[in-house]
C-alpha cells in the first residue's frame, strides 16, 4: 500500500475515529482512545502499515491536521 501526505489544514478537535500524529511523526487511525491502526511514519518506524494496537500512548499524539491519500498501487 502506498500512503502519501497531501496537505495540512487548520486544526480543529476531531471526534473518533480520527487520524493522529505522534511527536516523532507516526500517523495512526484511532477508532477510540489507545486503539488504532498504524498508517504512516514520516521517518520510518517499527510498525507495519495496517498493524492494529490497543495500547498506544495517547500523550504522545495530537490530532493530524493534514490529508492522506491511500492507494493499492
Amino acid at each position: 500500500m502506498i500512503v502519501k501526505e497531501i496537505e495540512k489544514s487548520k486544526h480543529t478537535a476531531k471526534p473518533y475515529p480520527k487520524l493522529m500524529i505522534s511527536k516523532i511523526g507516526i500517523v495512526v487511525l484511532f477508532s477510540s482512545p489507545r486503539v488504532g491502526v498504524f498508517i504512516l511514519a514520516k521517518n520510518g518506524g517499527p510498525y507495519t502499515v495496517g498493524e492494529h494496537l490497543e495500547d498506544w500512548t495517547m500523550s504522545q499524539f495530537t490530532d493530524y491536521t493534514g490529508k492522506l491519500e491511500l492507494s493499492n498501487d
